[in-house]
């Protein structure tokens, strides 16, 4: 999976949510940073590296929590 456009296609979607009504789409956001979740750890047990998942999981989370 593409998780640099899954977190992108999100974060528009949000946004234009957000615009049209004032609110956005909790479950997606939440639904996102779960993906994401699952993706670094998935990573982790391969000894992968994170950062670029665990940076995309912050936009997300930042988006959620502390901008809208």
């Amino acid at each position: 999976m593409d998780y640099n456009k899954f977190t992108i296609e999100l974060i528009k979607s949000s946004f234009t949510q957000y615009a049209a009504t004032g609110t956005i789409n909790e479950d997606a956001l939440a639904d996102g940073i779960s993906q994401l979740n699952r993706a670094i750890d998935k990573a982790l047990i391969s000894n992968e590296d994170t950062t670029a998942l665990e940076s995309l999981k912050s936009d997300l989370q930042y988006i959620r929590y502390e901008l809208l």
